[in-house]
């Protein structure tokens, strides 16, 4: 093996990273042709660019993830977020394969992005321009082009960049921007051909729909007269496997075989304690597992290879089951999370996503300080709180997550005893956003769940932030539209303001009630709420919730449509007293209204029926996302 040069990179903190002593490590490869030479100065100098940074950015993952039919969809859904988990860190792998660069080159890893210190050589060029080509001709081979693109660059710098590496990593990132509004520009320009050629033949899939040769399209397993392609035929199963699994198991790369496809290689999901039962892997992921024991114990019986290539990757797959599976391969389907909600049988959804992400990663380090090892470990550390955590909310039994959730939060929570195995699943969490289906008061719990678990995280760091787009739907409503919805939710919330979260549309009169508050600041009119302000609403609307809940058993739907009719009044006519009204009569003729408003203990809640502003909104305004929380609640069939 050839004997290579580098500087581990030591950091201090009036220089960020600094070269310290000649070690073994891949940047020597630089070198390594000079090894009889005296090349000190040229390792000491930092003003040559010595080195590159490659940069990854997946493009389309909403349109890969989402635009699936109904049909086998939350498996179908599962199996292809996972699936595209897998498809990044096979090229990431690729990568460092090709250029013989080991595991610590790569900077970071996670949610469609990738970076990655290599030695700046002609080889690694040539290499990295190989690879491109071989990834993209593998994208239109399996008719992928139309929906997935991965922007690869590579930019060389200097060793005095390593004192403020954030310059490079936006300049890669810049570059990556540019590269995904000219989608497969070289073979658009050398061979259109490769794409023309697809044509549009065949039949479609029933779950891309995308236009594949006949002959090509597959059966479902239970899912009758239903045809897919072959890469969506191979996410089903891999859905299926993740259901059979649990949250921990075993990835094996092999050359061929039986397995996924992904641009590089094959891969096959293997259960914990089987891992020995097929002929020696090339690599081994473990999936949400640090435990190396069983992995030991197969080099030492010479089962595997010494060397062979083990990485642990935390992926976020938690998904709701049934007590009483009738196989191992069984999860909810959506109707059956629908099912399991409290009142209304709906489903729910939430998309969010890190607020100012970019300026976090480029002024949320003292400008001394954006060196290379704490960039990529911010980024690893926001990625791994989407990827760990998640499945910890799901399972819902650590000791520290059932503390913060509990017992430290003022979340609202709509039932009283909060069950473990959660009813959702999660479709797709990483790098700084997610997207979750199941169980509508579930999910709405979990909203708060997530965003008071990630402000401990962040050390309630008031500049580190997340917003939520939330909503409720039957479980017969195409997933994209689910999709999109929430995320039209989710970008209203930042547009008002971020660190906020859409609940429910806010109905009737928001365009009466907008056109008199017009062009007053803070008038409060917002389609999104703070997260604190939300929390605040269902803190002072807790002792309705709680004496209709558990001691009527269900909401009068005649109380809480009188309750919103006056705040419609209100929404109509704001400058007129009738709602208020409106509101005192219907308080004075209902005893267990009245009763609670007249409670001193309840001064909070009383600022809603009897406030009001000139200057602004009155609190009524905000009573109908409490109420229409509680009607779903209350409801004991779907409607």
């Amino acid at each position: 093996m050839i004997q290579r040069i580098f500087f581990p990179l030591s950091f201090t903190k009036d220089k960020g990273l600094q070269p310290t002593y000649l070690a073994r490590n891949n940047f020597g490869i630089k070198h390594e042709r000079e090894l009889d030479e005296n090349i000190e100065e040229k390792i000491k100098d930092r003003d040559s660019k010595k080195y590159l940074l490659i940069g990854g950015d997946v493009s389309g993952i909403q349109d890969f993830i989402y635009h699936i039919s109904s049909k086998g969809a939350l498996k179908l859904l599962r199996g292809r977020s996972f699936y595209l988990e897998m498809f990044c860190e096979d090229i990431v792998h690729e990568i460092v394969e090709r250029l013989g660069l080991p595991k610590a080159n790569i900077v970071y890893s996670g949610g469609g992005n990738f970076f990655i210190l290599a030695p700046c050589t002609k080889e690694t060029d040539d290499i990295m321009k190989e690879l491109k080509a071989d990834l993209e001709c593998w994208l239109i081979k399996k008719r992928l082009s139309s929906s997935l693109y991965l922007a690869l660059s590579w930019l060389s710098f200097s060793g005095d960049k390593f004192v403020n590496f954030s310059h490079i990593w936006m300049d890669v990132n810049q570059e990556n921007s540019l590269k995904k509004a000219q989608k497969y520009k070289s073979v658009l320009e050398k061979n259109p051909s490769k794409i023309l050629e697809l044509g549009d033949y065949g039949d479609p899939c029933d779950a891309c729909r995308k236009i594949v040769p006949s002959e090509d399209l597959e059966p479902v397993d239970d899912e009758e007269g239903v045809m897919f392609c072959p890469l969506c035929h191979e996410q089903m199963e891999v859905g299926r496997e993740l259901a059979r699994f649990g949250n921990s198991f075993y990835i094996i790369k092999e050359d061929q075989g039986y397995g996924f496809s992904v641009p590089f290689s094959k891969l096959k999901l293997v259960e914990k304690g089987k891992l020995g039962m097929d002929r020696s892997p090339s690599a081994i992921y473990a999936i949400n597992s640090f435990d190396t024991d069983e992995v030991i114990g197969l080099i030492k019986s010479k089962k595997l290879i010494f060397d062979i290539r083990i990485s642990s990757i935390p992926i976020a797959i938690y998904c709701a089951k049934p007590d009483y599976r009738k196989s191992e391969r069984e999860i909810f389907s959506l109707e059956e999370l629908a099912e399991k909600s409290n009142g209304s049988k709906k489903l729910g959804a939430v998309r969010m996503d890190v607020d100012n992400l970019g300026k976090i990663f480029t002024y949320g380090l003292p400008e001394d300080q954006r060196n290379v090892t704490r960039i990529s470990s911010l980024s690893r550390m926001m990625n791994y709180f989407f990827k760990g955590y998640l499945n910890l909310l799901g399972e819902f039994k650590e000791e520290k997550v059932l503390n913060v959730c509990n017992w430290q939060s003022n979340s609202p929570k709509l039932v009283k005893e909060r069950r473990h195995s959660r009813n959702f699943s999660i479709v797709y969490a990483g790098g700084d956003d997610l997207f979750i289906l199941g169980a509508w008061d579930d999910v709405f719990e979990l909203c708060f769940d997530i965003e008071e678990l990630f402000r401990k995280y962040v050390a309630e760091n008031p500049h580190v932030t997340i917003s939520a787009g939330f909503s409720i739907f039957g479980s017969k409503h195409p997933l994209y539209q689910i999709a999109r919805v929430c995320g039209n939710k989710e970008e209203c919330s930042k547009e008002d303001g971020k660190d906020r979260i859409y609940l429910l549309d806010r109905g009737a009169g928001k365009e009466q009630i907008s056109r008199k508050f017009e062009g007053i600041k803070d008038a409060g009119l917002e389609d999104s709420i703070s997260w604190r302000d939300a929390r605040k609403l269902f803190a002072d609307f807790k002792p309705i919730f709680w004496y209709i809940m558990n001691d009527k058993g269900n909401a009068s739907k005649s109380m809480v449509r009188k309750l919103l009719a006056a705040r419609e009044e209100y929404c109509k006519y704001p400058e007129k007293a009738n709602w208020v009204i409106q509101l005192h009569y219907f308080v004075s003729q209902n005893k267990d209204m009245k009763n609670l408003l007249d409670n001193n203990r309840h001064e909070e809640l009383r600022k809603y029926f009897y406030s009001v502003y000139s200057d602004k909104v009155s609190p009524i305004y905000d009573i109908d996302l409490a109420l229409n929380i509680l009607d779903l609640l209350g409801r004991k069939v779907n409607s």
